[in-house]
């Protein structure tokens, strides 16, 4: 989303999407990591042979980070190829058709998805997407299915330990240790549905979809109205964020008051309310010609 106009009107495209294709199923968010994958620095160009990958061969932590600050169309190609095949194959999605093949994917058969694609602080990109199944089933029948538990599997949780003891606030800003809740339950007195959760420091999670990506990945089933308000409300109100924090917006706008006021005896004003309008309408120019994109972003927007 480039202008804050554009960011705006991504709002009318998921009220739209929804309108026309009721409320969706499933919420998902992967966030590649390019620093780290293969793929990536072949797309940046490093000579690597992707199909008999020598560890030894890949750049260094530092090179690899040097790499994809200096190959932004690159990292843009090897996001869309990501998330292109993850459509294409494990969801088994036609992107050209707009319908899913026959059969269907690890998640079914889909009828619609919406997806938009952020970048982090960093500069590098992730996507938020919505997906709508056919033939959803109410989540009565999907309980009545659901009739057997897989065993304990042997899991291996990797702590960020070496970081946690030097901040000045140990807690966690995604909020883990996350609550245990066995098994799912509804909470009577406001409707609010409680996931079954096994495991502490453990995001929800599809396997397939887990290990094709080797990044970070969250999934929800949307099971009611008021998830999907808030999941809407969520992607929306994060996506049409506006790029300048507070204290920047505040130090622009103090630098037009200052001109503005230097400038006041040279300007013939009609009355206090243009003189007023004038101002506005500095600041907001100010505001909407100050953005910070970084070089993926600029190259995911002109390769569209």
């Amino acid at each position: 989303m480039g202008s804050n106009k554009s960011r705006a009107n991504y709002r009318v495209e998921l009220h739209s999407q929804i309108f026309f294709s009721s409320l969706p199923n499933i919420f998902i968010t992967i966030n590649p990591c390019d620093l780290h994958h293969p793929l990536a620095m072949k797309f940046a160009g490093v000579d690597l042979n992707i199909d008999n990958l020598i560890v030894d061969l890949m750049p260094k932590s530092q090179q690899r980070a040097a790499i994809i600050a200096s190959h932004p169309i690159g990292i843009v190609r090897f996001f869309n190829k990501l998330i292109t095949t993850v459509l294409s194959t494990l969801i088994n999605y036609n992107i050209n058709k707009h319908k899913s093949n026959p059969g269907g994917g690890v998640l079914g058969e889909i009828e619609a998805y919406h997806d938009k694609v952020e970048e982090s602080g960093r500069g590098a990109l992730h996507l938020h997407m919505l997906l709508w199944l056919v033939n959803n089933k109410h989540p009565h029948e999907l309980r009545n299915l659901i009739v057997n538990e897989l065993p304990d599997f042997n899991t291996y949780i990797h702590k960020f330990s070496a970081i946690w003891p030097t901040s000045n606030n140990p807690s966690c800003r995604l909020r883990y240790p996350k609550k245990l809740h066995d098994p799912t339950t509804i909470n009577v007195e406001n409707g609010e549905i409680q996931m079954k959760h096994a495991h502490s420091m453990m995001n929800n999670f599809n396997e397939w979809l887990l290990l094709a990506c080797r990044c970070y990945m969250d999934i929800k089933f949307i099971w009611s109205a008021s998830d999907t308000k808030a999941l809407v409300y969520y992607i929306s109100d994060y996506i049409t964020k506006k790029n300048l924090s507070f204290h920047d917006s505040n130090s622009l706008i103090y630098q037009v008051v200052q001109k503005f006021e230097k400038n006041e005896q040279k300007i013939n004003y009609i009355d206090a309310l243009d003189k007023s309008r004038r101002l506005i309408l500095r600041c907001f120019n100010t505001l909407a010609s100050q953005q910070e994109i970084s070089s993926v972003q600029v190259a995911s927007y002109l390769m569209g």
